[in-house]
């Protein structure tokens, strides 16, 4: 896990220092997909903004608290051109009503006006800028700007009747960003257990500004902050992960629905990967908003925990043929100690001068490299058997020191 998400825009009309009143603000919905092992290898992050009074917003920031490439970022806006995807994505009843260059838009069945949208699409290329800056050592965050020819688009389309504004944008998640907002505990327990436990912790923060590096933090200051009304956060979950843990209730918890997340899902899957969703993935839905007279929302979390068991039968069987040939090992050499004994001979003395055939009888240097062979193979084979006891200490003393490091370097960079 790296930190929190961040979102705020830059005022338009900078006539004075104050900002804009309540009234003024631009009002937001936030909606968040966190897609976890949708493919092999394969996760996602999708934000979508639902845009409300935006006249005087310039440009639109949103800090992503790890390295992010533009070559990660896709739109999703015409994804919402198919209608199983618009109905889910709104979870309402949607048809489109009028379609132009980069826009369309949208309505629910009953045509009221609180459920009105423009969704754009979004060039990448010219409607995103990424800025990559280093956040600690050995970390990155990236801020991602929303430009002002986009924003212009936006108010454009704007009629009497649509006056609500969506943009959609979804992260592929490579292995340097893949545990945004995630940790993985792999656990196993020593000796002869066959189960290997992973316990996943997802916590999800936004806007959270004391966890803001310090150049985040400059910048957020700088600008302005929406009026959030409501957060909309997905976490969706492959099922063999059950539940362990989370901070407060989900809003509702389901499969989901095969086929119709499926050509979602397949956007920003330039490798084709097979996907894993047909009643293999889970969802979680958490959701905060306001009413209408309310102030709007600061910041936001969501944390759960979940546990996946698996079965270690290969090291299984390993550790036991290991183990079988140790016995041998031993019977083995418990003969050859016991040969060696009845011609009256010191086993050690035997061993040490096995290759002197002048100072031992053919039969008992034969003996003492059988029984050479036999002590080799023994230590071997204890060596294997114990391997898992071995790297389990291992792994948890470099996990240890690893977090006490970084937890000191944590303390000293914020005391400092």
């Amino acid at each position: 896990m790296y930190g929190t998400l961040g979102l705020w825009y830059e005022y338009r009309n900078n006539i004075s220092d104050i900002g804009p009143t309540l009234e003024e603000k631009p009002k937001a919905d936030i909606h968040v997909n966190l897609w976890r092992d949708v493919g092999y290898k394969l996760n996602y992050f999708d934000f979508g903004i639902l845009l409300k009074d935006i006249s005087n917003v310039s440009k639109i920031f949103l800090y992503i608290p790890t390295l992010v490439k533009k070559s990660q970022i896709c739109d999703l806006g015409c994804s919402l051109k198919e209608s199983d995807t618009l109905n889910a994505v709104f979870n309402e009843l949607y048809r489109i009503n009028n379609e132009f260059d980069k826009y369309f838009f949208v309505s629910d069945i009953n045509d009221r006006t609180e459920n009105k949208k423009v969704i754009h699409e979004i060039d990448v290329d010219s409607d995103l800028s990424v800025n990559i800056f280093n956040i600690s050592r050995g970390n990155n965050g990236t801020i991602i700007s929303f430009s002002c020819e986009l924003l212009n688009r936006i108010r454009n389309s704007l009629s009497s009747d649509y006056t609500d504004s969506y943009i959609r944008i979804r992260i592929v998640l490579d292995k340097n960003s893949k545990n945004i907002f995630t940790s993985d505990d792999n656990s196993s327990d020593v000796g002869f257990s066959i189960s290997h436990n992973t316990t996943e912790v997802t916590e999800f923060r936004f806007n959270e500004r004391r966890s803001y590096p310090s150049n985040v933090l400059a910048r957020s200051l700088s600008g302005k902050q929406f009026d959030i009304r409501a957060i909309y956060y997905f976490l969706m979950r492959n099922k063999k992960y059950s539940l362990k843990s989370q901070h407060q209730n989900f809003k509702k918890i389901r499969f989901l629905e095969p086929r119709i997340w499926d050509r979602y899902a397949s956007y920003g899957n330039a490798s084709g990967k097979v996907l894993q969703l047909n009643q293999s993935m889970m969802i979680y839905q958490w959701r905060s908003s306001v009413k209408k007279d309310e102030e709007g929302i600061i910041d936001f979390s969501a944390y759960a925990s979940f546990e996946n068991n698996s079965l270690k039968i290969l090291s299984y069987i390993i550790v036991l043929l290991a183990f079988g040939g140790v016995g041998g090992s031993v019977l083995n050499i418990m003969i050859d100690f016991m040969k060696i004994r009845s011609e009256g001979n010191s086993a050690l003395g035997v061993i040490l001068l096995a290759y002197n055939p002048q100072k031992v009888t053919d039969k008992i240097h034969d003996t003492a490299i059988d029984l050479r062979m036999n002590l080799i193979s023994f230590f071997i084979l204890m060596f294997i058997a114990l391997c898992p006891v071995l790297w389990f200490f291992i792994k948890k003393s470099v996990s240890e020191f690893f977090h006490k490091y970084v937890s000191n370097r944590i303390q000293n960079t914020f005391y400092n």
